[in-house]
């Protein structure tokens, strides 16, 4: 655990059944907007968005990424998960997030499931080769954007980062090109851009 300031406070996040509903609540709000999200889910966006940030947060838990949440007096206000480069899988979690995976293609239009696929492969493709994290997503209340709580939670995430002499660094992607100068303001670097009809994908790479 790591406190920021007075009452903001980011740890480890254990979902149990009441936390995962509420970061799933987060993440659908705060990525209501987004590029990816209303390209995969035209119709029934919300309901859909939940199945797939319940799903990522299953990844989380089954790869062994790191998962944080940032909290405001002990309530929950933003969830994210980070790729950690030495994190080690056993065949059961791998078994395990093959079948989760299969599950969400029967969730979702399974055209919009090869979609998604297709958009994981191109951003990793654009990763480096080196250790390195990965933020996979990073969401925070939306009625508490424009607050600083983001920042406060990037920043720790970068110092978390520098901390890990196995890493080169970190990388991101993102849909939305108003987002690509704000983490350049944070020290990303465009690495790439794959137009993926009818979305582009950025992406950012922040070196140490």
């Amino acid at each position: 655990m790591s406190q920021l300031q007075d009452g903001v406070r980011v740890s480890h996040l254990s979902l149990d059944k009441t936390l995962t509903v509420q970061a799933i609540d987060i993440l659908t709000r705060a990525f209501q907007h987004d590029p990816l999200i209303q390209n995969l889910f035209p119709h029934e966006t919300e309901l859909r968005s939940r199945v797939f940030f319940h799903f990522l947060l299953k990844k989380s838990d089954l790869l062994n990424e790191k998962l944080l949440g940032i909290y405001i007096e002990d309530e929950l206000q933003g969830v994210a998960s980070i790729e950690t480069p030495l994190a080690k899988n056993s065949v059961g979690k791998t078994l395990s997030f093959v079948i989760e995976s299969l599950k969400l293609a029967f969730k979702i239009p399974f055209r919009r499931f090869v979609f998604l696929n297709s958009y994981m492969k191109t951003t990793f493709s654009m990763r480096p080769k080196e250790p390195h994290h990965y933020l996979v997503f990073i969401g925070i209340d939306p009625n508490l954007q424009g607050q600083g709580l983001g920042r406060a939670f990037l920043e720790h995430i970068h110092q978390l980062v520098e901390n890990d002499s196995n890493s080169i660094g970190i990388g991101l992607d993102t849909e939305n090109p108003e987002n690509v100068p704000l983490y350049e303001y944070f020290g990303y670097k465009l690495r790439g851009t794959e137009s993926l009809d009818p979305i582009t994908a950025f992406c950012l790479f922040k070196t140490k």
